[in-house]
């Protein structure tokens, strides 16, 4: 009386679970696939100094004390 569904697995069975296991791997792949993808294209947007001006970057070493008034001048004319 009972069909062949529940005799031989069907849904809840071996079929079912070779099923599961091969989407799970494709969505894996794809995951890594779309993560790999995104991090090159962000690190590409990715400006160095972010987007500040020489200048800008120059004052805030003044700022800092990591250079001197006489080496603020000499860079800051060569800019």
């Amino acid at each position: 009386m009972m069909n062949g569904i529940f005799r031989s697995g069907g849904w809840f069975g071996y079929g079912m679970g070779m099923w599961a296991w091969w989407i799970l791997i494709i969505a894996g792949a794809v995951g890594i696939v779309w993560f790999v993808m995104n991090s090159q294209i962000s690190a590409l947007n990715k400006p160095g100094n972010n987007g500040k001006s020489a200048q800008d970057l120059l004052k805030e070493r003044y700022a800092k004390g990591e250079i001197t008034k006489k080496e603020f001048d000499r860079i800051n004319k060569d800019l």
